[in-house]
């Protein structure tokens, strides 16, 4: 199986729905103090460098 890396994906369908997907777990299953998880807007930023397979 080949696995395409690339930067980017915040604008895919499937990866904005993934990170969603894995923020609602993360608020569920860890302390408040302890989700260590950026929402898709916090992702968006110039600082941020986001990279998707």
């Amino acid at each position: 199986m080949d696995i395409d890396i690339r930067e980017g994906g915040l604008d895919h369908a499937d990866v904005v729905a993934l990170l969603h997907a894995h923020l609602r777990g993360m608020q569920a299953l860890s302390p408040p103090d302890s989700v260590h998880a950026l929402g898709v807007g916090a992702l968006r930023t110039p600082d941020i460098r986001f990279w998707s397979a």
